[in-house]
């Protein structure tokens, strides 16, 4: 019973840490803020905020949101506690969306507008996720870089 109490105010205690923004680097371990610094140097107002992954041992991964000095497009990565990369999402125009996924679009979606793009890179994959709107309907849809629906 002690057991169960103790999990289930650690779980709790995730749960209300993951909701509250970091301003305070040094809450982050050296190596995920390391591993942020290497692979994004033109990084510019980055905002951390702790986020626990459901994995089978509970990990916690860090999430970043920030722009990047280049594009001023809006951005994300999550990071695990060791400095491993797990995610990272990129807003981008739809004219940058790969050929594949805009004839894709154009065949699936006739007459749709595309907006609101995101570039997913996440387990040495690279997919899309966007909106799709026609008159009042909206849809939200995700391609791989070939254009094949997912999900």
């Amino acid at each position: 019973m002690r057991q169960l109490f103790l999990l289930l105010a650690l779980a709790f205690s995730l749960s209300v840490s993951a909701q509250q923004n970091i301003s305070n680097t040094s809450t982050i371990p050296a190596a995920v803020t390391d591993a942020f610094l290497k692979k994004f140097p033109n990084h510019a107002d980055p905002k951390w905020s702790p986020n626990t992954y459901t994995t089978p041992t509970a990990t916690t991964i860090y999430a970043v949101e920030f722009t990047t000095t280049m594009s001023k497009k809006r951005n994300e990565a999550w990071i695990d506690k060791n400095g491993k990369i797990i995610k990272h999402i990129t807003a981008i125009d739809a004219d940058h969306l790969p050929q594949a996924v805009l004839q894709s679009v154009t065949t699936s979606y006739p007459g749709h507008e595309i907006f609101d793009v995101e570039k997913i890179e996440e387990n040495g994959r690279t997919d899309y996720a966007f909106d799709v709107k026609h008159g009042q309907s909206t849809s939200r849809v995700k391609m791989d870089k070939e254009g094949k629906l997912l999900e």
